[in-house]
């Protein structure tokens, strides 16, 4: 099932951020230095050879290798990160035949990629809820989060929510 409604007017597309940001600036730094490195032997700067107690290596080649593929990677990830995250999502959610009513629990696992795209496909209107804990420790909780409710959110593990969809 498709969509039951268009895009809000006004509304902003949800950013769910690049996946790994370190290692992708770290596969651009290594592409990079691979390019310099190329250059610097193509421009005739370098060799490109040393020797390791008497092991001659010749790297030449390998500098735009590195270059290519730790830039082929990097781009790889940014895009699979910001287009193809939402591709997946909506290709695996499309092999569920959606009746409009269902209820999809999210575990607290990232920022609700997949819950946001079934809420999409809900036809019915229904409001999302926290599952209720049962435990005797909820009233103490209680009191706890309405003492310090900035440091509990600093500090807690992603909350479990229910979103009827």
């Amino acid at each position: 099932m498709t969509p039951a409604a268009g895009p809000v007017p006004g509304a902003t597309r949800p950013d769910y951020g690049l996946d790994a940001p370190g290692v992708v600036r770290n596969l651009v730094l290594a592409s990079v230095a691979g390019f310099a490195l190329w250059i610097v032997v193509q421009t005739g700067v370098w060799s490109g050879r040393f020797a390791v107690g008497g092991v001659v290596f010749e790297t030449a080649g390998m500098w735009i290798c590195v270059a290519l593929g730790c830039g082929a990677m990097a781009g790889w990830m940014a895009w699979s990160s910001t287009v193809g995250k939402v591709t997946n999502r909506e290709t695996l959610l499309d092999v569920i035949a959606w009746t409009g009513d269902e209820r999809v629990l999210d575990a607290g696992c990232g920022r609700g990629l997949r819950l946001i795209g079934a809420a999409k496909r809900r036809t019915t209107s229904h409001r999302s809820r926290a599952p209720r804990r049962t435990t005797p420790t909820v009233a103490a909780d209680h009191r706890v989060r309405t003492r310090s409710i900035a440091t509990r959110q600093a500090t807690a593990p992603a909350a479990t929510t229910c979103l009827s969809v």
